[in-house]
């Protein structure tokens, strides 16, 4: 083989390049059929500082040649070292906003190379100790939680490795940040009056992170012993936050020019995409944000060790979703402590399943037998689900929504039920997923959530169907008649449920539009038409369920009196057991009513708001008021409806709606505008007065916190938009009016004509008080 290189003839092809330029416009792009649109934008990238990554990867040093130049000194002084602390602080927060590591944290090259600082800066090598450790637990936490997305935050760590998995290096980084601690305590005698200033902070910063770090390895593995002691170090690690402000606090301007940190550090390994525009927030930012973040994850482990029942991890999840700030580390850690536990227990089973056919099959080879499945049920590996913590969404945990026994399938004698129960924590664990995403993905995955209560619907009717079911139903005396053929149009108590459900799924994804501003104007009468017959649907099927109730349950127990054949003083302790435990479940029947009561009075006022948001849009829109629709080539009005509510049509209960039931509510006939605006005035009286009740009501107590916020702002939003539509119908003139006990509307009964007002739609008392319903307030502006 010729070692002689291959001859290259260099052509210059500037002059040519030249040619082609000059005979191009600007804002025109080459194109043949070798040189297509995608070529041309390369061409456009290539040799753009803000877009061609390239053009700066020949100049980047390596590690060891910018420590070399000196950009990381280890002998500086402790005011310095306070200043990479805090800017590493500030760059955690702007990782957490969505800059990459490599681009944040990990410019520091105190941390890509600790080695070097252990016996020469234990300050600087503890930090790094803490740092990384910080860094590759919130890693790892948000990965194991799967609800972020790049959109959220970026994980990306481009080559660069992290700690190892595990406790072992957390214990390592707390042990010397405890040591420097210790350390510095003993030098603040000598030391003089500034350095004890820098001392006092750098100890406040190191007790913040060691109480961070067992912080986030207590959140895993997630028991109920671990997520309280999380929940406690929570609130320590605020406490510590609040006590910065009273230490040593340097300006932006040391922060900016602290040694140590290289942005180019890391551009060769980086892919050829523009780079991010970093803006680092200030320190004090940077706290507020921990604070945030740690104050909202503390109070979730607060709820999470407080839920039993469903309805109350629904509620907490509703209103942990509705957060306005997007802080993916709390929902990251919050979903892992939801479905961890519930893999880690079907990991086990499936171990012990698999160890107990193991033992088997050798018993059953020694002793001649094949059948190696006899023992397999007694196995033990089935109760492995039964030791989850109450929180997660497990079979027992909806058999108790019934009053079944945790195993139907064997104690009732129904495995349809026990199905059932198997679907609904499938099903809910989904939906536990999707309310730890952010707003966008979470209304797009609640359409999707869809096919999986159109499951649980036909899972109910078979649970219904079961002999065994409607046995237990009738001997706990629960008023449901049980018809057998197609005279049972899916009426029972399961069914209901579901429907309950599903309406919740449908009307969350409908108002979560209007949070994402994705509706126009014209379209808030359809969004909230329907919203109105889901929460009807939403409010039927829940009374119905509560009316098919027994009036006392007992989840799972029967009532014995005494404890089998103890005599005397047992049979006097088995009478005050049974008394306790009847006055017991006497109390939980009370508030299980009056928890109907109430959230079927808030749907009621729901209700009225969707009423008069539909009347109101419909009023203005024919006086012209509202902006048109933009022309449709396209497609029809129908077809956009269809659009819309196309994944509601696979639905069985509630009946999805289709757009000439919509034409129809809404064919005004002879009614005049005039007297839609009067009715939605009525609407929002009829929706006043039922707060003014249910504001009266002791019942109001069993609403959750994000409930009754909900009801205050929607108080604030019907009086405001009384007041708009008093105005309007004045202005206007209908030789009517509205009679009310506070104001007395009347028209001047003239010729109709649009009122001199601009109409508009104010949206912030709604974000601001409601997690899952948003009515908007009317503005109205003159003309000028």
């Amino acid at each position: 083989m010729s070692d002689q290189k291959p001859h290259v003839e260099h052509l210059d092809v500037q002059p040519f390049l030249q040619t082609v330029c000059d005979g191009m416009q600007v804002g025109e792009l080459l194109c043949r059929d070798n040189f297509n649109l995608h070529d041309a934008m390369i061409a456009v990238e290539i040799g753009d500082s803000k877009m061609d990554v390239g053009l700066r990867r020949g100049d980047t040093r390596s590690l060891g040649e910018l420590i070399a130049a000196g950009l990381a000194p280890v002998d500086i002084s402790l005011e310095s070292q306070l200043a990479v602390i805090d800017k590493l602080m500030c760059m955690e927060a702007t990782w957490h906003n969505g800059v990459v590591l490599s681009q944040t944290v990990f410019t520091s090259l105190y941390l890509l190379d600790t080695a070097r600082l252990e016996n020469t800066n234990p300050v600087l090598h503890a930090t790094a100790l803490g740092i990384r450790s910080t860094c590759t637990l919130l890693h790892d936490g948000i990965v194991a939680g799967q609800v972020v997305d790049d959109e959220d935050m970026l994980l990306h760590s481009f080559g660069f490795r992290l700690d190892s998995p595990g406790s072992k290096s957390v214990k390592i980084a707390i042990a010397a940040l405890q040591n420097v601690i210790e350390t510095l305590r003993k030098t603040t005698d000598t030391d003089t009056t500034e350095d004890v200033q820098d001392i006092q902070a750098i100890i406040s910063r190191f007790q913040f992170r060691i109480i961070l770090l067992q912080l986030l390895d207590a959140t895993y593995p997630a028991t109920e012993k671990s997520i309280a002691l999380a929940a406690e170090l929570c609130r320590k690690a605020c406490e510590v936050l609040d006590s910065f402000s009273k230490f040593k606090i340097l300006s932006s301007e040391i922060l900016d020019s602290v040694p140590g940190f290289c942005p180019e550090v890391h551009r060769k390994a980086m892919g050829l995409v523009p780079p991010r525009s970093v803006t680092v927030p200030s320190f004090n930012n940077a706290v507020q944000h921990w604070k945030d973040t740690l104050q909202l994850l503390g109070d979730a482990c607060s709820w999470l060790g407080s839920c039993t029942r469903w309805r109350d991890l629904r509620s907490n999840l509703v209103s942990f979703a509705a957060t306005p700030k997007n802080l993916p580390i709390a929902r990251s850690l919050v979903h892992r402590a939801i479905v961890s536990p519930i893999k880690n227990a079907q990991n086990a089973a499936a171990a012990a399943h698999a160890a107990q056919a193991a033992t088997d099959s050798k018993q059953s080879t020694a002793d001649g037998n094949t059948d190696a499945t006899s023992n397999l049920n007694n196995s033990g590996a089935a109760k492995k689900l039964e030791e989850l913590p109450k929180w997660c969404p497990s079979p027992s945990m909806f058999a108790a929504e019934f009053g079944w026994p945790s195993d139907p399938a064997s104690s009732i004698s129904s495995p349809d039920a026990a199905m059932f129960i198997e679907q609904c924590a499938i099903a809910v664990q989904g939906w536990c997923h999707t309310m730890c995403l952010n707003r966008c993905r979470q209304r797009r995955r609640l359409r999707r959530l869809l096919e999986d209560w159109r499951n649980m619907t036909d899972h109910a009717f078979n649970a219904e169907s079961s002999g065994g079911v409607q046995d237990y139903f009738t001997q706990h005396k629960w008023n449901w008649q049980a018809v057998d053929g197609e005279n049972n149009p899916l009426a029972g108590p399961v069914t209901a449920w579901v429907e309950s459900e599903a309406a919740k799924t449908m009307g969350a994804h409908i108002m979560l539009g209007f949070q994402l501003d994705l509706y126009y104007p014209y379209e808030y009468c359809v969004m909230y038409w329907y919203c109105d017959y889901l929460y009807g649907s939403e409010q039927g099927a829940m009374e119905e369920l509560a009316n098919m109730r027994p009036k006392l349950i007992v989840a799972g127990n029967k009532h014995r009196g005494s404890g089998g054949g103890s005599v005397g003083k047992g049979k006097k302790q088995g009478r005050v057991g049974s008394s306790l435990s009847a006055t017991t479940a006497s109390l939980a029947a009370k508030h299980e009513e009056e928890s109907v009561a109430a959230t079927s009075m808030v749907l009621k006022v729901d209700r009225m708001m969707c009423q008069a948001m539909m009347r109101l849009c419909l009023g203005l829109e024919w006086l012209n008021l509202l902006p048109s629709p933009p022309a449709r080539p396209f497609n029809t009005e129908k077809e956009h409806f269809v659009s819309r509510f196309s994944s509601f049509e696979q639905l069985i209960r509630p009946p999805p709606l289709s757009y000439e039931d919509f034409k129809r509510s809404t064919n005004p006939g002879e009614i005049t505008p005039q007297r839609v605006l009067l009715a939605a005035y009525e609407a929002l009286a009829t929706a006043q007065s039922t707060i003014a009740a249910l504001e009266a009501s002791p019942v109001i107590k069993q609403l959750p916190e994000y409930q009754r916020k909900h009801v205050n702002g929607m108080k604030r939003i019907a009086m405001q938009n009384m007041m708009g539509v008093k105005l309007l119908v004045t202005s206007l003139g209908d030789g009517g009016g509205i009679n009310t006990k506070s104001a007395v509307i009347k028209g001047g009964g003239g010729k109709e004509a649009p009122p001199a007002f601009v109409v508009g739609w104010d949206f912030k008392v709604a974000f601001q008080h409601s997690a899952v319903a948003f009515y908007p307030a009317l503005v109205l502006k003159t003309k000028k």
